[in-house]
């Protein structure tokens, strides 16, 4: 299993305060590929939200934890990926706090140890 645990800053580098969210939600999905370049916009493959207990708010009060399984991970797809963030204030603001590209790639190191 993985845990990713993820800063949230805002433009100017500064620590986000997210303790009072009432919702966060994190996806990856495939990626559209355009051109060569990589959007989002495929099917979601993970989803993961504050309200089902899937992600918790470090003690930092700037970042949150994701669990990701083993058949989670080795479910995505070799290829380019999206992922994205959106934390709801408790003000019901509606704020992406993270989105981009990332490859999932076969590791070698599980095979040897």
């Amino acid at each position: 299993d993985s845990r990713l645990i993820v800063s949230v800053v805002d433009s100017d580098d500064d620590e986000f305060d997210i303790i009072g969210a009432s919702e966060i939600v994190f996806i990856v999905a495939d990626g559209m590929i355009v051109g060569g370049n990589t959007y989002p916009g495929g099917t979601v493959l993970i989803e993961k939200r504050l309200s089902d207990g899937e992600i918790t708010i470090a003690g930092t009060g700037w970042q949150y934890v994701i669990d990701l399984t083993d058949t989670e991970t080795a479910a995505l797809p070799r290829t380019n990926l999206y992922y994205e963030t959106q934390v709801t204030t408790s003000a019901g603001l509606k704020k992406t706090v993270s989105a981009g590209i990332f490859k999932a790639e076969n590791t070698m190191i599980k095979d040897i140890v």
